[in-house]
């Protein structure tokens, strides 16, 4: 259960508070029931199912970075001195 302050710890707020945990609990069993169904829909048409992608990571020693924090090769070149001129007007 939420921790809320006593100035506003009442039986109604109390009532409140736990009838929205029971609706966010609700909420994730709809979400997982309406993604098998997705699936099993995909299987049934012969297409794949969602796939399961793990978050990404963070890395592991912030220190590997380049200290100047660029990417490498995003320098600027100076392209007017490898243009060639064909003609001259």
């Amino acid at each position: 259960m939420l921790k809320i302050d006593e100035d506003w710890e009442n039986p109604t707020v109390i009532l409140l508070l736990e009838f929205l945990e029971q609706q966010a609990e609700e909420i994730l069993l709809l979400k997982e029931q309406v993604q098998q169904i997705r699936d099993e829909n995909a299987r049934l048409k012969k297409q794949k199912p969602k796939p399961k992608i793990k978050p990404g990571q963070m890395p592991k020693d912030p220190k590997d970075k380049d200290p100047s924090g660029k990417r490498p090769g995003s320098t600027k070149k100076n392209k007017t001195a490898k243009l060639k001129i064909h003609k001259t007007r």
